[in-house]
């Protein structure tokens, strides 16, 4: 994996989640789509917390790496690239259940976009990270960890595109079922006659 390869990843993943927190209003961001998930806003807050962190480990101590500096990214790949599994954030990482404003939350966004693409085009991406220790990957290099942003990134992106559609699903339903009331509301004596349509 080169360093244009990685570029053009990390462009398209940060893009893909622009455009979906630009997607959002205060109202929707802030809304839980079903029971026991979180809200768009704290999805989005998860990653910008999880990615502000890794990028503050890109830029912290390195040491030389006695292996190919892309080993761990197929690992990385299939873990987190599967949409099937379910992961649970750390606690350190889960957001709060606050109110969150998707103008905020895109400045965040865009202020780590802006940090990965410094280090993928300026620094030594075969540089292993020292600062922090993975569980269940060790210590990662410059690019393992850029990749880590990328499909960590992606993961959450697939996450939200379901939030807008279990969102516009309940809107439709709620829609559907004011006319039906309104119908109903102003139907006045044809509801007694034998040739009212039935709606339920």
């Amino acid at each position: 994996m080169d360093r244009i390869e990685i570029c053009r990843a990390c462009s398209e993943a940060f893009d893909q989640q622009e455009k979906l927190v630009a997607a959002f209003d205060t109202i929707h961001v802030n809304s839980i789509p079903f029971d026991g998930s979180w809200t768009a806003g704290q999805v989005v807050q998860h990653t910008i917390m999880a990615n502000g962190g890794f990028l503050e480990m890109l830029n912290g101590e390195m040491t030389d790496t006695g292996r190919p500096s892309d080993l761990i990214v197929p690992r990385i790949a299939s873990d987190f690239l599967d949409f099937s599994t379910k992961m649970d954030a750390p606690e350190s990482l889960v957001p709060e259940n606050i109110l969150y404003e998707p103008a905020v939350l895109l400045q965040k966004v865009q202020h780590i976009y802006a940090g990965l693409r410094f280090v993928i085009e300026n620094l030594d991406l075969t540089k292993t990270c020292v600062e922090c220790e993975l569980p269940g990957y060790g210590f990662l290099t410059r690019m393992e960890a850029v990749y880590f942003i990328v499909c960590h990134t992606k993961r959450h992106n697939y996450q939200l595109e379901n939030i807008i559609r279990l969102l516009s699903e309940g809107t439709k339903t709620n829609i559907f079922g004011w006319l039906v009331f309104e119908f109903l509301s102003h139907s006045g004596d044809r509801l007694a006659t034998d040739h009212t349509p039935i709606f339920w």
